[in-house]
């Protein structure tokens, strides 16, 4: 509410999209409770993404990099992640709940996927899956995780190519000459 209230953007990571999208919807009233309408560009989403040639090469190849993200190198306690006064005391439970619910158990990238907390496939498959929740959120901020976990070089850079080649183009707004001159636009 910190952000509404003073009119900061909002960004979520590493949360299912359902969660992203329930906290949107909590900024947008937020904001009209503090006068004004929370433009797209306030709103705002993060996430691991993965592209290549078809979506069982992009599981293929991402897969044990996004297992290593969420099963080694996220794995901190909360007072690392949230000190204190970065959080509200109710935020900070909501938080604690989720994470105690999934705690005990090993994360299952495939779950992942099936939240939407990262999107993996080819390049038609990730634009639909980015489509399909920026109609759900409206959020125009997003911050690609296209390097993540142990993903090596090569990949990494495959995955960037392709995304900036086959996946944003198709949000982005004008002639191909006003992409050259203008920074690239929000989604």
């Amino acid at each position: 509410s910190f952000a509404a209230q003073n009119r900061h953007p909002y960004i979520q990571i590493y949360s299912p999209f359902s969660h992203v999208k329930t906290l949107h919807e909590e900024y947008k009233e937020v904001a009209q409770k503090n006068g004004y309408e929370a433009e797209p560009e306030l709103l705002g989403w993060s996430a691991p993404i993965y592209v290549a040639e078809t979506d069982e090469i992009a599981w293929k190849e991402a897969e044990p990099h996004i297992d290593c993200l969420f099963n080694r190198y996220l794995q901190t306690t909360p007072h690392l992640l949230f000190p204190p006064g970065y959080v509200s005391e109710k935020s900070m439970a909501r938080i604690l709940g989720d994470k105690l619910k999934t705690q005990s158990r090993r994360t299952v990238p495939r779950e992942l996927l099936e939240k939407r907390m990262i999107l993996v496939g080819s390049a038609e498959t990730v634009r639909q899956q980015l489509e399909e929740c920026q109609n759900e959120s409206c959020f125009g901020l997003l911050v690609a995780v296209l390097h993540f976990g142990s993903l090596p070089h090569d990949l990494a850079r495959k995955n960037l190519e392709m995304f900036a080649s086959e996946v944003m183009p198709h949000f982005r707004k004008g002639t191909d000459r006003d992409r050259v001159r203008t920074a690239p636009q929000r989604l």
